[in-house]
C-alpha cells in the first residue's frame, strides 16, 4: 500500500510541475525532457535489472555445490 501512495505521490508532483512550467516553455522542450527523463529511467532500469541478476546467478552458484569436479 506504500508503494501505490508513493505512486500518486510522485504522479501528482509531475502533473503539477508540467502544468505551471507548460506557461513558460514550448511543447518541444518539454517532449525532449519527458524523453531524456525516459531514456534515463530505462537505462537505470536495465542496469538494477542486470546487477541484480548477476547478483542473484552469483548467490545460486555460491549455494548450490559443484557436483561435476
Amino acid at each position: 500500500e506504500g508503494a501505490f501512495a508513493q505512486l500518486k505521490l510522485w504522479q501528482s508532483v509531475s502533473i503539477a510541475v508540467v502544468f505551471f512550467i507548460s506557461t513558460s516553455i514550448s511543447l518541444q522542450t518539454m517532449v525532449v525532457t519527458m524523453l531524456v527523463a525516459l531514456c534515463i529511467s530505462l537505462a537505470a532500469f536495465l542496469f538494477l535489472t542486470l546487477k541484480f541478476m548477476s547478483l542473484k546467478f552469483a548467490l545460486i552458484s555460491y549455494m548450490v555445490p559443484n557436483v561435476h569436479k
